[in-house]
């Protein structure tokens, strides 16, 4: 005969954090590599500052944050946005839209492993 146990809401809700909480870190470390060739390249400067900046579960997920820091952190932004003077090329923005999709379906992916 079949033996059914129930390990309770909070085991099974512990379970998808871990699962999204590794896909948002390995998304973000995509998005990571998909933004860094669309950043303007001089010294490189600017595209070696972009970097997740920490993965965070939270409630029933997780965020993560992607960045720009040190030595670009005073242009990183004019580079994305642009000024009046040059046109922003969107770096993170553009990576992001571009991989929206991917990065979902990796979720979901991560979600359906975990169960």
């Amino acid at each position: 005969m079949p033996e059914v146990s129930f390990v309770g809401v909070a085991a099974i809700q512990a379970r998808a954090v871990q699962a999204c909480t590794k896909a948002v870190a390995e998304a973000a470390e995509d998005l990571v590599g998909k933004a860094q060739p669309l950043a303007r390249f001089k010294t490189g400067t600017l595209r070696g500052s972009i970097h997740v900046e920490g993965v965070n579960p939270s409630g029933n997920g997780a965020t993560a944050k992607v960045s720009t820091g040190g030595e670009s952190s005073e242009y990183a932004l004019f580079q994305h946005e642009g000024t009046r003077y040059m046109s922003g090329t969107h770096y993170l923005e553009q990576a992001l839209l571009q991989n929206a999709a991917v990065y979902v379906q990796h979720l979901e992916d991560a979600a359906n492993a975990a169960f």
